[in-house]
Parts: C-alpha cells; sequence; structure tokens
C-alpha cells in the first residue's frame, strides 16, 4: 500500500468513525484497525489525535474554501460591482455542493460537520477558525463594500447567521425530508443554494434589531 493510499485510508476510516461515535470516544486504535493499518502509520502521517483531527478537517474544508476565494476573486474581477446575492452565492454554493458529492465526503463528511455541533473539542475551535479565517475575512470585507451602511458588529453577527445556516443545510440532509414531509425529496444542490442565498440575501438587507427594541414582543 503506498504512503499516500495509507494516509487516504487512515483519514476515511478516522471521517466514519468521528462521525459515528464522536471525537473523544474514537481512539487511535480503532481508527487504525478499521483503516487495517498499523498504529504506527497512523502516527507516522499524523503525529497526534489532534494532527488527525486537523487533517480529516482540511482534506474536505480546504477545496471548499480555496473555491469560495476563487468565486470571490471572480466577482471582484468583474467590470461590475457585485450583487448581494451573488456574494452570498460565491460562499453558500460550494459547501451546499460538496456535500451532495459522494467523492468529496458526502454524506460522511456532513455527519462529521454535525458531530461539531453536538460534540464540540477545544482543540476544534482553533483547527476551524485557521480554515476560515482567511475566507471569513475576504467576505466580510466584500460584504462590507455591498452593505455600506450597515455597522461592523451588526455586519459580523449576520455572517455568523450564514455560516450557521450555510453548515446545518450542509449537515442536517435528512431533517429536510422530515420538515417537509419527504415533498423536497431529493432536492438539488442548486434548488438549496438558490433558496438559500435569497433567505440569508433578505436577512442580510433587513433593518438592524438594536438593543432598545431587540427584546420588544413581536406585534
Amino acid at each position: 500500500m503506498s504512503a499516500n493510499v495509507t494516509r487516504d485510508s487512515i483519514l476515511d476510516a478516522a471521517e466514519e468513525r468521528f462521525s459515528a461515535v464522536g471525537f473523544s470516544a474514537a481512539s487511535l486504535r480503532s481508527i487504525s484497525s478499521c483503516a487495517q493499518v498499523n498504529l504506527g502509520s497512523v502516527r507516522y502521517h499524523f503525529g497526534s489525535k489532534t494532527g488527525l483531527i486537523r487533517s480529516v478537517f482540511s482534506r474536505r474544508l480546504r477545496p471548499i474554501n480555496i473555491e469560495r476565494l476563487s468565486l470571490l476573486d471572480a466577482l471582484l474581477a468583474a467590470p461590475m460591482p457585485p450583487r448581494l446575492e451573488q456574494v452570498l452565492a460565491a460562499y453558500i454554493e460550494p459547501g451546499i455542493s460538496a456535500s451532495r458529492d459522494p467523492n468529496r465526503g458526502g454524506g460522511r463528511f456532513v455527519r462529521l460537520l454535525g458531530r461539531t455541533l453536538t460534540d464540540p473539542q477545544p482543540e476544534l475551535k482553533h483547527i476551524l477558525s485557521d480554515e476560515y479565517r482567511t475566507v471569513i475575512h475576504r467576505f466580510s470585507q466584500t460584504l462590507g463594500e455591498v452593505l455600506p451602511n450597515m455597522d461592523y458588529q451588526t455586519l459580523r453577527l449576520r455572517m455568523h447567521f450564514m455560516i450557521g445556516s450555510v453548515a446545518y443545510a450542509m449537515a442536517a440532509q435528512d431533517q429536510l425530508d422530515v420538515l417537509t414531509e419527504d415533498l423536497l425529496t431529493n432536492t438539488s444542490a442548486d434548488r438549496i443554494t438558490r433558496e438559500l442565498v435569497g433567505f440569508v440575501a433578505a436577512g442580510m438587507r433587513s433593518e438592524p434589531a438594536g438593543l432598545r427594541h431587540a427584546f420588544d414582543p413581536m406585534p
């Protein structure tokens, strides 16, 4: 077995074990057994469990984030300034497409994403921050230009909501059938992207609630 094949086998096994039982419960020994390699191979390629977790997320998230930045660069290089929906689509579409592509992890990786919400680990915060730092900086800068009248704090808060919406749409595919009583079974990535872009754009454009009346009862 070549080094690359061994490495990929370990990453596949780790992705499966982490998503199935969580980050704490999945031992390096169980992962090596699942990958049919010896424990030394895991330590040789990744050094530690934290190194393995980092590589599992990097393998899936880095291509998505590279695509996001490429789409954003193309928008900024165009003659006309980008519209809000275009900027949002540049962020949303790569993630939704990847979550439905078995060659890029598909269901196994979206189950792992779900684990980050229900089984948080201290090292995950740093790992995910490293993967997203440049993307968040670039998109917040562009969204600030597209929405010049929005204060920075509100913008970043709404970006937090956007990222959460995308993560949920990626990780909770099974819930879509439950919530829609199977009416939207096998909904395409394109349809999900278009609806999510419209949903997020409306929220981005809405009037800031403001602290003074944020908790006033709805009329």
